[in-house]
């Protein structure tokens, strides 16, 4: 394993261990690992010794990041180090204090002490839940590896969506990128809770959508989030088009199929406003109905200037291929100072 051979050549490993630290290595470079991906993403838990003496101990080696302290996890960074911040955290178990606040009712709570298997207990899916120690020892309570080897998305408790509602929405991007089927129980889990991703913030759910575009099959990815009832609870008005090859291929489609509107991709998931133009150029184009051809490339020419992705929405090439193509091709002008025209045409236009 790539990841286990660099941090065992870290100084910084070798001087937690010899404080006695008990170190391993989880999460998704361990699941990409045996997926047979790269990834660059570095986590390890760290155990037996107190935080303190972790950063104290990191902090000669390298930066030392303690944005995530009071989540357990800092972020370092070592000397010369070229690739992403090894995440850093001690063992935790979360601990529902107030079950009327859902997730934000649960409390982490870390101890150094927590066995390794319980600390794999309250990750979200079986694929996620596997660690490697130092020495190449797999620790693999939940049969993470079997689900690997049969592609499937299991929950690694009934709890796991109640922890956190996200979790609904990351096993289908996950079924969407790995091509896994999503485990009957833990499907039946999302179909009882999947009103409960309305308490989970735009930014987070976006994160995990964008996934679905850039990472994983596009139309996989989109059924199972109706199917689901989660693009209910998020867009109750919102008539759903199935996606098929021919109409998403920018990003600006994608969130179009989604969220039928700019206003819901802003007031719902919170998006930028590049997509949320691209939305409106989109929502604008769709509203001609039956016009002639010189009319849809006036439309087309206004749409341009609100969002330039809709040279390549397959959604405008289905309804209005044509004038697209002739936009596309440089035929017509898509500003104006692309226009052929001068000053003293300009000024007839007010004769």
């Amino acid at each position: 394993m790539k990841n286990l051979e660099i941090i065992n050549n870290l100084e910084s490993i070798k001087a937690l261990t010899n404080l006695g630290a008990e170190i391993y290595l989880v999460g998704g470079c361990v699941r990409d690992h045996y997926l047979g991906k790269e990834s660059k993403d570095i986590d390890i838990i760290v155990s037996l010794i107190d935080d303190t003496t972790i950063i104290s101990c990191l902090e000669k080696f390298g930066k030392v990041d303690k944005v995530g302290e009071s989540f357990g996890v800092i972020k370092f960074i070592p000397f010369g180090w070229e690739g992403e911040p090894i995440d850093v955290a001690q063992p935790r178990i979360d601990i529902l204090e107030d079950k009327s606040k859902g997730h934000h009712g649960i409390k982490a709570q870390f101890d150094p002490f927590i066995p390794i298997s319980d600390e794999l207990g309250r990750r979200d899916f079986t694929v996620n839940s596997i660690a490697v120690k130092l020495d190449g020892t797999i620790i693999d309570p939940f049969n993470g590896l079997q689900d690997i080897e049969n592609k499937i998305i299991r929950a690694t408790s009934n709890q796991s969506f109640t922890e956190d509602p996200l979790r609904m929405l990351r096993a289908i991007q996950f079924s969407s990128r790995f091509g896994f089927d999503i485990e009957k129980n833990t499907w039946e889990m999302i179909l009882q809770n999947c009103s409960d991703i309305k308490t989970i913030s735009g930014e987070r759910i976006i994160e995990e959508l964008n996934k679905i575009f850039y990472k994983g099959d596009i139309n996989k990815g989109l059924k199972l989030l109706i199917n689901s009832g989660l693009h209910k609870q998020l867009f109750p008005n919102v008539r759903y088009v199935t996606p098929t090859d021919d109409n998403i291929y920018t990003i600006e489609d994608f969130y179009f199929t989604i969220c039928g509107s700019c206003e819901n991709f802003k007031n719902v998931l919170k998006g930028d406003n590049s997509i949320f133009n691209g939305i409106k150029a989109i929502s604008y184009m769709l509203e001609l109905d039956h016009y002639s051809t010189p009319v849809e490339r006036m439309y087309f020419f206004d749409c341009y200037k609100i969002s330039n992705s809709l040279i390549n929405s397959k959604i405008i090439e289905f309804h209005f291929g044509e004038v697209q193509k002739e936009f596309k091709d440089g035929k017509l002008p898509k500003k104006i100072t692309e226009l052929a025209i001068n000053g003293e045409d300009l000024s007839l236009i007010h004769i």
